[in-house]
């Protein structure tokens, strides 16, 4: 009897005690959930109002985006291109928004998820119905023939400015390589210098021509600007302890606006050297669209070589048999370069294993 007594005295201290321990943060957990009230609007590129836009929200138990999601929300926007968000919990997040004819391009500089419980009141977002959040999307042009190009430059601390071509249609494989030839040139003018303090460089971009121009962005646009090209630019990157790329978009006007290019470039200060690792998106037909589309390229790509406005190497046979240019490849050959640049930004050397025997 006194021994059952014991056991259930245990039971209930037990109890008690992952109550106590576990009370202050189940009250936590309840403390964070709040009403959440949210005013946003979708525009285009130019300003303009998208109605009938599908916003896809998902609302979190606290203030954490990796925490774990209470719902997700489906709203569309209306004549205005304004929506609004009610729901309960800590915070929330922006994950898509879509509709037909257009792409949702996240803004670098415009956040997308919302605190609404912090410890820090400075982090928890305050709703204001008279000034929404703007968020962008781009509409679809039809696709353009585009000339894709990976590149791959290295920089040490007296090295020569580069030259990027921007016309040329480069693949992975050696035997189905085109080297297009149109009589025609545009390149851009890369250099690099270490900064004045030493804590990492300065690389400057250049137009090659004197009525060319570029411009540096964060935003990654299917379209060229139409303006505000200038002679050069330079982009600032620093030297950190992890292997931290810094990213941007290099947007060219060559050959007095008949040919526009976008370039994705990644740029990695590492030990003794800055690598630089792009990939470039020409079209050359007086147009500043860059849309593209892989059915569409190959498609196009046939019928230039065929009509003679594309003159292939010896190493296209393989291309023309495969008939067209395969992205896939292309991304696989860029992502390579990138893990190559991370590797030799942190020193990292391959090293071949032999194997020993013993007779």
């Amino acid at each position: 009897m006194i021994k059952n007594k014991f056991i259930v005295v245990s039971v209930l201290a037990g109890l008690f005690g992952l109550m106590v321990c576990f009370g202050p943060v189940a009250q936590a957990a309840a403390a964070e959930q709040t009403a959440i009230h949210f005013y946003g609007k979708v525009v285009d590129f130019d300003g303009v109002p998208i109605a009938g836009a599908t916003v896809f929200a998902q609302v979190f138990d606290t203030g954490k985006a990796k925490a774990s999601g209470k719902e997700v929300l489906k709203l569309t926007t209306d004549a205005n291109g304004l929506y609004e968000i009610t729901a309960t919990g800590g915070s929330f997040a922006i994950r898509s928004i879509k509709k037909d004819g257009y792409r949702f391009i996240p803004s670098k500089g415009v956040k997308r998820h919302y605190r609404y419980t912090a410890a820090n009141p400075e982090k928890i977002f305050t709703p204001d119905t008279g000034n929404p959040v703007v968020m962008r999307m781009q509409k679809k042009s039809p696709p353009a023939f585009i000339f894709c190009n990976s590149h791959k430059f290295k920089f040490g601390k007296k090295s020569k400015a580069r030259t990027l071509d921007l016309i040329g249609l480069t693949l992975p494989e050696p035997d189905e390589q085109i080297a297009a030839s149109v009589g025609r040139q545009a390149t851009l003018k890369v250099s690099a210098a270490v900064t004045d303090d030493r804590c990492g460089y300065e690389v400057t971009f250049a137009a090659a021509g004197e009525n060319d121009g570029v411009i540096e962005s964060n935003d990654l646009l299917y379209e060229a600007p139409a303006t505000g090209y200038l002679p050069q630019v330079t982009v600032t990157v620093p030297r950190t302890k992890k292997a931290v790329a810094t990213e941007t978009y290099i947007y060219v006007k060559a050959e007095d606006g008949a040919t526009y290019a976008r370039i994705d470039v990644s740029l990695l200060a590492g030990k003794g050297a800055l690598i630089m690792t792009a990939e470039s998106w020409t079209n050359i037909d007086d147009s500043r669209n860059l849309e593209y589309d892989d059915k569409f390229q190959r498609t196009e790509l046939k019928r230039r070589i065929q009509n003679g406005q594309l003159v292939p190497s010896e190493h296209a046979r393989g291309m023309r048999k495969a008939g067209g240019f395969p992205n896939a490849r292309a991304r696989r050959r860029t992502n390579k370069l990138k893990r190559e640049q991370t590797e030799e930004a942190e020193g990292k050397t391959k090293t071949k294993r032999v194997k020993s025997s013993t007779k």
